[in-house]
Parts: structure tokens; sequence; C-alpha cells
């Protein structure tokens, strides 16, 4: 058969990047598509000209990036943030691309859905998207395309496990979380550089040690620069939450079968979107903890940490090395989360008491656990884990041993708490020091392993598990005839 004629995706248009329009409300980035009311494409804004695209498959501009261009030797972007999968593409060339909408890449080009949507979500004029009719017009009919999409997927729980996807999907780290210690760490150095600088130019006609420093001027505009990016970037969260707020207070038909909706979750959207980047990595983190800051009905925090620790090691068994530490960067974020509940009582009780996340029943209001019985739940998900990568580095393939002591080398500062559980990695780890391949990782883990201090916490959970055990060796067995 003959191929189809190459798209505008790969054409270039003579029209700069269009500035930014606040008003829009195309809340991660500064569009350079506007959409016009008239029309069911976008159109391009050049000049005073609006130019439409000439794809005939539907196609929609992309939008450049939030950031501020870089001056030469400068990166773009806030500061400290990953780049993610599209890289240095995002605002350049793959700003003045014209872009298929999700449904096309995926049906005629077959492209895959999670790359799909990081290269169509900047498109969006609101995010994120989740009602049918928001959907089919910015996404396109992706229910027969993407399977748990459609309404009769899982058994009934298709149109909620749908309304979560498109979501997920259609949002980013920069939505969901604003870096603000990050940009007053860095505002505060240029605001440092500055005072050096106008003290230089004050006291000395010669640039400090020979060196070629920056002006005062140009330090001030790098300063406005942050600030006002700062500024768009918590506007753009304060639009995004009010969003979600509207989403997890909208009513959603019930759900049959909680285990499933979570498994879908974390084998449709946290996996397949943790393995692109690290940045991805921690956005998939990130949305979980926004989800239970909502306090959305149908999430159950307990019972998603439940299963991601008893299915993260099989994680490790298809996944190259760079998306092991993806892996890692996720679950240290998680357990980051977990670790801070568990050492304060007072944190616990105003982030996690009332809330969904920690009922047994998250759809009816009643008391969540109280911090006595999440302190033997945390020491439990840790034994978990621990099983887990025992298991990994138990195993017969080579790459997957060396998976596990990549994610646990990146679990360092959260994993593991507690002494024993440090001990039954230990042990297992002591075979692979004479493996090839694996000795340098091996060996360099057991010393953290070694050097490892063990708190408060440890003695805590260890008491608690002796009174534990000592109180069901003491407790009478039931006798026979009773049993019967």
């Amino acid at each position: 058969p003959q191929s189809p004629a190459i798209p505008s995706i790969f054409s270039f248009s003579s029209a700069p990047a269009a500035s930014v329009d606040a008003s829009q409300g195309s809340a991660a980035k500064p569009a350079a598509a506007r959409q016009s009311p008239a029309l069911s494409t976008p159109v391009v804004a050049s000049g005073s000209a609006a130019v439409p695209p000439t794809s005939p498959t539907g196609a929609t501009p992309v939008s450049p990036s939030a950031t501020v261009p870089a001056k030469p030797g400068e990166k773009e972007g806030p500061p400290d943030q990953d780049d993610g999968l599209l890289g240095d593409l995002i605002g350049t060339e793959y700003g003045r691309l014209a872009m298929p909408r999700l449904s096309v890449l995926l049906q005629k080009f077959g492209i895959q859905p999670e790359v799909g949507f990081a290269l169509t979500r900047h498109l969006l004029r609101e995010r994120p998207v989740w009602k049918a009719e928001d959907v089919r017009e910015a996404l396109g009919d992706l229910s027969a395309l993407v399977p748990v999409c459609s309404a009769s997927w899982g058994g009934g729980d298709g149109v909620c496990t749908a309304r979560l996807y498109y979501v997920f999907w259609t949002l980013d780290l920069y939505d969901i979380s604003v870096p603000v210690e990050r940009y007053k760490d860095t505002m505060l150095k240029l605001k440092q550089q500055i005072t050096e600088a106008e003290s230089r130019s004050k006291y000395s006609t010669e640039p400090h040690g020979g060196r070629k420093e920056q002006s005062p001027a140009s330090l001030k505009e790098e300063l406005a620069s942050i600030e006002g990016e700062l500024a768009d970037q918590q506007a753009n969260f304060a639009l995004v939450q009010e969003r979600l707020q509207e989403f997890t207070s909208t009513e959603r038909p019930p759900l049959r079968n909680h285990d499933r909706f979570i498994a879908a979750f974390l084998q449709e959207c946290v996996l397949p979107r943790c393995l692109l980047s690290t940045l991805d990595a921690t956005y998939c983190a990130e949305f979980i903890r926004t989800m239970h800051r909502l306090q959305w009905q149908t999430f159950n925090l307990l019972v998603t940490f439940n299963q991601i620790f008893t299915t993260v090691a099989c994680w490790l068994t298809f996944v190259t090395e760079c998306e092991a530490l993806r892996i890692g960067r996720f679950l240290r974020v998680l357990m980051e989360m977990l670790l801070r509940w568990r050492l304060s009582e007072s944190t616990y009780v105003a982030e996690c008491l009332n809330h969904p996340g920690f009922r047994d029943k998250p759809a009816t209001k009643t008391a969540g656990i109280p911090f006595h019985t999440y302190k033997p739940v945390h020491f439990k998900l840790h034994e978990k884990l621990t099983r887990g990568f025992g298991k990994c580095l138990a195993s017969t393939e080579l790459h997957e041993k060396r998976n596990c002591l990549l994610v646990l080398e990146q679990l360092k500062e959260v994993f593991p708490q507690h002494r024993r559980n440090a001990d039954v990695l230990a042990k297992a780890i002591e075979p692979l020091k004479a493996v090839e391949g694996l000795k340098a990782l091996a060996e360099r883990y057991a010393t953290i392993l070694m050097q490892k201090k063990y708190g408060e916490l440890d003695a805590e959970d260890e008491k608690t598990e002796r009174e534990k055990l000592r109180k069901e060796s003491s407790s009478p067995m039931p006798s026979t005839s009773a049993a019967g």
C-alpha cells in the first residue's frame, strides 16, 4: 500500500512564534496558537494576519515553551527544572510546527498514546480536560483507539477510569507543582550578584580578576525575567487547581471494583509516563499527592501505595537502566511523602486523618485511620518493598539485579528506615559482590547500608512489633472442638 503523504507536522512555517496572550488560559505555556470560534481548527498569529494551517488532518499549531528565550551561554527554563521528553525542541523549531490532533496521530501514524499526549498537551486552551464534549473537541474520539477510554471497560468502571486517564495525561508537572523555594534561591543569588556587580562598577574600572562579568543591568533584567516566570507559573497553578477542584467535585458513578480501578491507573497512566523522563516520573508522584490533597472521594491512597509497593519489583524486569533510575525517582518522592507523615503526628492529623485516601471506604464519610494505626501500616509497606527488592536481587537475570541496585541507590535517603530490612538487603547483596558487572554497584550499596544510621523510628517500630508478637504468642490457641 502507498504510504500517506507527509503532513504539516513535519513542515516548518515561515511565521514567527506569537507573543504571550494572557487571556487565553492555556494554562501551562504561552500559546502560539489561538482558537478561532468560527473555525474547527486553530489559526497561527503572524503579525496582523491569521494564517490557517494547511494540513488536511485537522492540524493544530504547537505552542512554544513558557520559558523566556535564553541569552547566549544560559539555559532556558525555570531554575533546576528538567527538560522532559521533548527537550530543546520546545520553544524552537517545534514551536513553529503544525500538529495534527491526538486521534489522528494515534490512528494514522501509529504513535503511542503517551508520546502523542506529550506532543499535543501544550496545545490545549484549558487543562486538564475530562468532559466528553471537551475531549472530542480537543483530542478527537479516543474510545476506539485507547481501550481504557471506553465506557464499557472494566465491567462498568470505564467512565470514571477514562476521566482520570484524560486528566492525568493532559497535565504536566508545570501545572501541579511550583518550585517556589528554587525560584527564591535563584532570585537571592541574582540579588547578591547585582550587589557585587554594582560595588565593582563603583570602585573599580577593571573587571574583577580580569574576568568578564555581567553588568548590573543585565542581571536585573534576568532577575525580572525570573520573577515574571514565577508569577506566571503561580497564576497557571491557580487556574489548574480550580479546574481540578471541579473535576474532583463532579458526580461520578460508584466504582464496582476499586482495586481494578487503581490497577488500571497504574498500568495505563503511572507506569508508561514514569518511564518517559525524570520530569515525568516526578509528575506521576506529584499527581498522586495532588489527588490526595484535593480529597477526591474515589482515590484511596493506601490502596494505591499498597499496589505500587507490591508490583514495583516486577516493573524492574522489563526496563532499561535509565528507566529504572526514573522508577527510583518516582519511588523516592512517594516514600518522602510517607516518611514525612510518619515522623510528625501533627502533620499526619492535618493532612491525612480525615482524608478519603486514609479511610477503609473512601466514599463513606467515616473517620480515617488514627496515627497509631498508620505507624504499623508504614512499617508493613517498607517490609513489602524489602521483600520485592529481595526477589529482584535473587533473580537469575543480570539486568534485573542491576536495575534493582540502581533503584536502591536512588532511595538511600529514605529507604530502608529499619535495621531488619537493611540486614535482609545486605544478605541478598553479599553474593553479588563476586558477579562481574555488579561488583561495583553491590559494594557501593553495601557500604551505604553499613554507614546508615537508624533513629527513633526504627526503635519504636521494633518495640511495637515485639509487643505484637508477644501478645500473639501468649494468646490461647482455640481448641479443636471449639474450632469445629
